[in-house]
């Protein structure tokens, strides 16, 4: 890792599904279902394949649009 993507993550880090499950208080189904919906993009972790990882600052906005409406 270069020191620009050591600087992206502490800007922007990433959480893994079940984190995000747990963060927006839902269960990883309905996770699934945003994902395919397109409404969380996910990323593979550069460290294991296997696991797939959010941004914590995209679910912060998609938080914050849902409690506006």
């Amino acid at each position: 890792m270069n020191r620009r993507d050591e600087e992206t993550q502490e800007v922007d880090p990433k959480i893994t599904v079940s984190e995000v499950a747990a963060y927006l208080g839902v269960g990883r189904r309905v996770v699934s279902r945003l994902v395919k919906e397109g409404t969380i993009r996910i990323r593979k972790d550069p460290l294991d394949s296997r696991r797939k990882l959010v941004s914590v600052r995209e679910l912060n906005q998609l938080k914050q649009q849902s409690s506006k409406k």
